[in-house]
């Protein structure tokens, strides 16, 4: 009951914080372990239980019932040795038989038989707790092992950043720093006394050490050590049941994503902190976890962990000392109140024996179809067949060239879902892609999923087609697919053939040189490809007839997202050298990249290289580098500037606002402290502020100008948060007055097309930008913010329940007014059936 009840918990808390979820299961865990103890502490109340038996029949001395001519039962003699007179056991009666037509005497053998089977159990079970328990005391001597031949830490980098962090957290107990040579990450281990262990000649930046020291002190002011060796020892005790298991990895997991958020929290960037994890975990690939210590990074958690970091619909908050308190009161009483409930076993109907059944087969027969079905679950996955052919720029096959697949998905975080190599012909072929499909959440949608194929092969650049678009439905009277040798396919439907061969072209360097504004090489840049895309581009707009507009390039189809495809990292990152040299080596040539270039100490910059030469010198606005030259970027010296932020209505500070100043060559950004200050550093120029208010107040976002000169300002900019108008929306039945869930909102200024309604907010614990489309709540209830003035509002455009009509297209007109609180109610009528 109690591994069930933190099942369902965890499950409800999806959307709470790792820490939440984590005491959730670590308090299931060790209750678990109490409720034994106490069952035989406290006093007893015996409650009757019903019990189904299904033990194999024994022959009994009493007649056959008839039943009905139709039906197959046949009574079943069961052997109940929870009574309190074992000499007066009766048979368990079946649906529509009475137990005293069925009464008689279990016989002796059965009897004998249910103790050896309980004295086999009981013999099994010790066998398997008591291997167990020497598992957990083997971890537990490595563990000690491990810190005995582990060396202090000199004094130096690392023990100032430890030393801050403690001053800034104050941990309970004593934290010591020791470095080993036979570990590959830094971990955490010492169930009573904490020791964080550093791999020795680990080298890191300033900002990596704070990083890793945040999260290993996250582990010991946690005391995870202690918890996780607690939480061994409760599946030693119950290691025949699987949910405690399950309880454990869910542990383990919402564990180091609770750290994760502590680190986020302390004000690390999460983007940045996910790269480092993902560094790390390339030293750890060989690596097994110790038992008894935990490690910053192990084998099969990453790619949930940095989702859950980056994701913006889950909270990232910690558990609280109230939430905690509670939590351990609530434990107690469900745990003594189950102690004191002693089970007192009644008979009870036992199983429909009309048929054998084959439960095994049947589950997995029903798993299986219901795999595909999205009717069944929430999200659900489609298999798609693709091939394809690997060609040079002149047509030939390329033999051995590395093809992946990778699913379109939310955030940064792309998956490959598949990978091979193309055989002698240069082909390629994906027999079975469990392609992950998005559910249609519009009444106008259809089931949907992306993708994108693209490739590596040795002595080319790399290569990619556009993203497509699969809909797991037959599109009656057409087909999407389209000759690769024609136009380029966009969509695929379920009976279209798959085929898309990739061009290699040339491979191509980019290198070049970083140096600051005095003309000194900046050294460990990290530069990254965001973006590319192919020149010249395949498709053009045309321009009108009678008009004076220029033709528009479709963009769309052609470009290359690295990042959201998870492409592997050596195709995208690189840094620089001592000197500040750096070299992108296999880049396609005769394409145009988007490059993020972050030196250490100096605000980032988007960048555009070019492998093709002779283009323009600029792209938009931006300047366009030729990679066939050496490329020299510089990065000027930066100007700190004060920036104050306060509420436009109260002219008080504004805490937890996001504050963005960027032009084409810089882009800085933090957040304001408790007095709604912050300093940026940016290099002398132009620059647009842009200024994001805390995730959960009722203010806009803004964008102000500045220009700042090679002095920093005397005084700070003030920049004014506007008052939003608070509008409560309701959507309702028309003939009842109950609320309608899930009905999308959409406004507009004029008579321009209506859009659906966003409120844009910085939530600081997490670093992220919340961007929230408007849907109503189980009330028919939702809260949005607007600016003064007139605004045309309504609701049921895309989406609401299909049993209703859409709503009016003209909507309502409302007046806001500066932190004014409006309430509109729509109504919805159901549709007529004919």
């Amino acid at each position: 009951m109690i591994l069930i009840v933190a099942m369902l918990a965890v499950r409800a808390l999806r959307r709470s914080s790792a820490a939440v979820r984590h005491a959730v299961l670590t308090s299931a865990l060790l209750s678990t372990v109490a409720l034994p103890l106490l069952s035989q502490v406290l006093p007893r109340l015996e409650v009757p239980t019903p019990v189904v038996f299904s033990q194999p029949k024994v022959p009994t001395e009493s007649p056959p019932v008839q039943l009905e001519p139709e039906s197959n039962y046949q009574p079943t003699e069961i052997a109940n040795d929870a009574t309190d007179d074992a000499a007066n056991q009766t048979t368990s009666p079946v649906a529509g038989i009475t137990s005293a037509s069925l009464e008689a005497p279990v016989s002796q053998a059965a009897s004998a038989h249910t103790i050896r089977l309980a004295h086999v159990a009981s013999a099994v079970w010790m066998v398997g707790m008591l291997s167990l328990l020497v598992v957990i005391v083997v971890g537990e001597v490595g563990a000690l092992r491990l810190r005995r031949t582990s060396n202090a830490l000199p004094e130096g980098e690392w023990s100032q950043s430890l030393a801050e962090i403690s001053g800034q957290h104050r941990p309970m107990r004593r934290v010591v720093l020791l470095e080993n040579s036979t570990i590959q990450v830094p971990m955490t281990c010492g169930t009573l006394r904490p020791a964080i262990l550093i791999p020795a000649g680990f080298h890191a930046t300033a900002d990596e050490r704070r990083r890793i020291l945040l999260h290993e002190m996250a582990h010991v002011v946690r005391f995870d050590v202690a918890l996780q060796t607690l939480g061994r020892l409760a599946c030693a005790l119950y290691w025949f049941h699987p949910l405690a298991w399950w309880c454990l990895r869910q542990m383990h997991r919402e564990r180091e994503q609770a750290c994760d958020d502590w680190v986020v929290r302390s004000g690390e960037r999460a983007t940045e902190y996910a790269d480092q994890l993902i560094a790390l975990a390339k030293r750890n690939l060989t690596e097994r976890p110790l038992p008894a210590a935990v490690g910053i990074v192990r084998r099969g958690n990453l790619e949930k962990r940095v989702h859950a970091m980056l994701n913006s619909d889950c909270s990232h908050a910690a558990m609280g000392r109230v939430r905690g308190t509670l939590l351990v009161a609530l434990c107690l009483c469900v745990v003594a109140s189950l102690a004191v409930l002693q089970p007192r076993p009644t008979i009870a109907a036992g199983p429909d024996d009309s048929a054998p059944q084959n439960t095994q087969e049947e589950s997995a027969d029903q798993a299986d179809a219901s795999k595909h079905d999205p009717t069944k679950t929430d999200s659900y996955t489609f298999p798609i067949r693709m091939t394809g052919l690997a060609l040079d720029e002149a047509g030939n096959p390329i033999a051995g060239a590395t093809v992946y697949v990778s699913s379109q998905r939310v955030l940064w975080a792309g998956k490959r879902i598949a990978e091979t190599t193309t055989d002698e012909s240069g082909r390629y072929t994906f027999e079975e892609i469990e392609l992950p499909i998005t559910r249609a959440d519009t009444n106008h949608g259809r089931d949907h999923g992306g993708f994108l194929v693209f490739g590596t092969a040795q002595g080319y650049g790399f290569a990619w087609r556009p993203l497509k678009w699969f809909y797991p439905s037959p599109q009656p009277g057409r087909s999407s697919y389209v000759d690769p040798a024609g136009d380029e396919p966009s969509q695929f439907y379920v009976d279209d053939k798959i085929e898309l061969d990739l061009t290699f072209p040339a491979a191509a360097t980019i290198r070049g040189t970083i140096v600051d504004g005095n003309g000194e090489p900046i050294p460990k840049t990290k530069l990254a490809i965001w973006d590319a895309e192919r020149i010249p581009l395949d498709a053009y707009g045309s321009r009108r007839p009678g008009s004076d507009r220029q033709p528009f390039r479709i963009m769309a189809s052609d470009g290359f997202e690295l990042l959201n495809a998870d492409v592997p990292p050596e195709m995208w990152i690189t840094h620089s050298d001592a000197e500040g040299r750096f070299e992108f080596t296999g880049a396609p040539s005769g394409r145009r990249f988007r490059v993020k270039v972050q030196p250490p100490g100096f605000p980032s910059r988007m960048v555009w290289f070019t492998t093709r030469a002779g283009l323009e010198e600029s792209y938009g606005d931006r300047r366009l580098y030729d990679a066939s030259q050496d490329i020299r970027l510089t990065f000027e010296n930066s100007v700190k500037v004060p920036i104050q932020v306060v509420y436009a209505d109260t002219g008080q500070p504004a805490p937890k606002a996001f504050v963005n100043a960027n032009n084409k060559l810089a882009s800085a950004l933090d957040t304001t402290d408790e007095q709604g200050r912050v300093t940026l550093g940016v290099p002398p120029g132009e620059y647009r502020l842009h200024i994001l208010p805390e995730y959960g107040t009722p203010y806009l976002e803004t964008n102000t100008n500045f220009t700042l000169g090679d002095e920093p300002p005397a005084a700070p900019i003030v920049v004014e948060l506007p008052a939003a108008a608070q509008v409560e929306v309701q959507v309702v039945d028309k003939d009842t007055g109950q609320g309608i869930e899930n009905v999308d909102f959409w406004s507009r200024d004029s008579d321009d097309q209506r859009e659906l309604h966003y409120t844009t907010a910085w939530e600081v614990a997490t670093r992220i930008v919340h961007r929230d489309r408007l849907r109503t709540d189980d009330t028919g209830t939702l809260q949005a913010l607007f600016e003064p003035g007139t605004h045309r509002i309504g609701v049921a455009w895309q989406s609401y329940p299909d049993d209703y009509q859409p709503g009016s297209y003209q909507g309502k007109e409302i007046e806001c007014k500066p932190g004014e609180k409006l309430k509109v109610v729509f109504e919805l009528e159901r549709k007529r059936s004919n």
